[in-house]
C-alpha cells in the first residue's frame, strides 16, 4: 500500500502534440522526459455501486502487454491537493485477482459483504500520457514529482467525454513544492485546479450519482463562533471550485448560480465573522476572488436572463462566456491561489478553532454559535422589514451582500435545528436564490441585455423580486 499525494490540473488539449507548444516546451527543458505510452483502463463495480459508495475505485490497467489491478480509496483534498490511499498488483491477464482484495488491510476499506463476483465493468478512461521527472527547489526544499498530462477520453456505454489534464504526484520531498511547480507552469497555459478525479467522473458518465465529496458539516448550538468558521470556509471552498469546475467544462449552467452563491459566501464571511478573521489573513482570498467575480457574475446573470426572458438564444452567449474564462491564464491562476490559500491558511484557522473550543470547555467566555445566529438575526430582520415594493432595480442590487448573509444565516438556522431537508426550508432556499440571481442580472443587464430586454426587465423584474422577498419574510417571521 502506498499513499498518492498529488495536485490534478485540468487544461484545454488544443495543439498539446506540437512539440512547440509553451507547456510541452517548458517541461523538456526543465524536467527529464520519460517517455510516452498508451493506458487502457477499465473500472469494476456492483450493480449497486458498492465501491463507489464506499468512494473506492477498482481498476485493471493495460499498459503494452503488461497488466495491473489497483484499489484507490477515497482519501481527502485539502485546497486541492489530493492524498489517497492505494494498492497496486501485476496481473497475468485482463481478469481480476480476487486473492489480493482478502487482505487484511484492504478489507478495511473494502464494503462490507461484496464478492468479486458482483463486479463488473462500468465505465474505461484511455489516454495518451506523457511523463516527465522534475526536481524543483524552493526556500531550501527539495521536490521531486512526477508530471503527467493525459489526453484521451472517458467512456461509458456509447457515451464519450473529453480527457485531458495534468498531474504532479510527489515522488520524494516536500509536498508544498508542488504548489510551486503548478505556479511555474501556469503561465505556459491556462491550468484549473480540479478536484474531480477521472473515476468521479467516469461515475458521473455512467449515470451512477454519488456523492464522492463530503461537503456536510456538523454544528450544534454551543459550538464557538471560532470552530464554525474554518468549517464554513472549507464547505463553500470545496462547492465552489466543485461548481465552476462544472459550469467551466462541462457547460453546466445551473452549476454557475450555484457557484455564484457560493462566491458571495466567500467573499463576505470575513466581513460577517470579523472578529473570528483578520483581514490580513483573508487578503490573498478576497483579491484572488475578486479576479473572478465580473466573469462569474456573468454567467449567472445569463443563465438567469435565458430563464426570465425565456430566450434560448443566451445558451450560446453562455457558452462563449464560460469558453473565454476557461481560456483565461489569469483567472486559473486566481483559482489556483484561492486553492493554495485553503491549503495553507485553513489548517492554521482550523488550529486556532481547536484552542478556542478548548478555552470555552474550560470556562472562558467565547461567542457561541447559538448566540451569533440570534444576534445576526436580529439585526437582518431590519433588513426584512424594510419595503422594497417600489424599488428600482439599482436599489435591489445595493441588497446583495445582506440577501447573502440572509442565505448564510438560513443555513446556519436549519442546521441547528435539523431540519434542513424539509420542503418548507428548500422552499425558502430557492427564494433566497432566486433573489440573488436576480440581482447578479442586475448588475451586468447592459452587458448581457438587448434594449427591449433591458426595458421589460425594469418594468418586471422589481415585482418579482418583492414577490419573492414579502414569501421568504412572511415565511421566516
Amino acid at each position: 500500500m502506498t499513499t498518492e499525494i498529488e495536485l490534478k490540473l485540468r487544461l484545454s488539449p488544443q495543439n498539446l502534440n506540437d512539440p512547440s507548444h509553451a507547456l510541452v516546451n517548458f517541461l523538456n527543458q526543465h524536467a527529464e522526459p520519460d517517455g510516452e505510452t498508451l493506458l487502457q483502463n477499465h473500472y469494476y463495480d456492483s450493480d449497486d455501486a458498492a465501491l463507489a459508495s464506499a468512494k473506492a475505485a477498482l481498476r485493471i490497467r493495460q499498459k503494452g502487454d503488461h497488466f495491473e489491478q489497483t484499489l484507490k480509496t477515497a482519501g481527502s483534498s485539502n485546497g486541492g491537493m489530493h492524498q489517497r490511499r492505494e494498492w497496486n498488483w501485476p496481473l497475468e491477464s485482463n481478469a481480476l485477482n480476487a486473492d489480493v482484495l482478502a487482505d487484511e488491510e484492504v478489507q478495511q476499506h473494502w464494503p462490507q459483504n461484496l464478492n468479486i463476483e458482483q463486479l463488473q465493468p462500468v465505465f474505461a478512461t484511455h489516454f495518451q500520457r506523457r511523463a516527465w521527472r522534475w526536481t524543483l527547489e524552493v526556500n531550501g526544499k527539495t521536490t521531486t514529482a512526477e508530471v503527467v498530462i493525459d489526453l484521451g477520453e472517458i467512456r461509458s456505454g456509447d457515451k464519450t467525454q473529453p480527457l485531458c489534464e495534468l498531474e504532479l504526484e510527489l515522488l520524494d520531498g516536500d509536498a508544498a513544492g508542488l504548489w510551486a511547480m503548478a505556479q511555474q507552469l501556469l503561465p505556459h497555459t491556462p491550468l484549473w485546479i480540479s478536484d474531480i478525479s477521472k473515476a468521479e467522473r467516469g461515475y458521473g458518465l455512467s449515470g451512477i450519482g454519488v456523492r464522492w465529496a463530503d461537503n456536510s458539516a456538523s454544528f450544534n448550538e454551543t459550538m464557538p463562533l471560532a470552530q464554525a468558521v474554518p468549517l464554513w470556509l472549507q464547505h463553500h471552498l470545496l462547492l465552489f471550485k466543485r461548481t465552476l469546475e462544472k459550469a467551466l467544462w462541462e457547460g453546466d449552467s445551473q452549476a454557475s448560480l450555484e457557484c455564484w452563491q457560493h462566491w458571495l459566501a466567500l467573499r463576505h464571511l470575513p466581513q460577517w465573522c470579523g472578529k473570528i478573521i483578520k483581514r490580513k489573513d483573508t487578503k490573498e482570498l478576497r483579491q484572488a476572488l475578486d479576479q473572478l467575480q465580473p466573469g462569474l457574475e456573468t454567467l449567472s446573470a445569463l443563465t438567469t436572463a435565458q430563464r426570465f426572458f425565456n430566450d434560448a438564444g443566451l445558451r450560446s452567449r453562455w457558452l462563449e462566456c464560460a469558453q473565454q474564462l476557461r481560456d483565461s491564464a489569469e483567472l486559473a491562476q486566481a483559482l489556483l491561489a484561492i486553492a493554495h490559500w485553503s491549503y495553507d491558511q485553513l489548517p492554521r484557522l482550523q488550529q486556532m478553532a481547536g484552542e478556542a473550543g478548548a478555552a470555552v470547555e474550560a470556562g472562558v467566555s467565547g461567542e457561541t454559535l447559538s448566540h451569533y445566529f440570534h444576534r445576526s438575526w436580529k439585526e437582518a430582520q431590519q433588513t426584512l422589514a424594510a419595503p422594497h415594493e417600489s424599488w428600482h432595480l439599482n436599489q435591489w442590487a445595493d441588497l446583495q451582500s445582506q440577501v447573502a448573509r440572509l442565505q448564510h444565516l438560513h443555513l446556519l438556522r436549519h442546521a441547528l435545528t435539523g431540519e434542513t431537508g424539509g420542503a418548507a426550508h428548500q422552499r425558502e432556499r430557492r427564494l433566497l436564490a432566486d433573489i440573488v440571481n436576480g440581482q447578479a442580472l442586475v448588475q451586468n443587464e447592459t452587458d448581457t441585455l438587448t434594449q427591449e430586454q433591458q426595458s421589460q426587465l425594469h418594468e418586471a423584474l422589481p415585482y418579482e423580486l418583492w414577490g419573492r422577498w414579502l414569501e421568504f419574510s412572511s415565511a421566516v417571521r
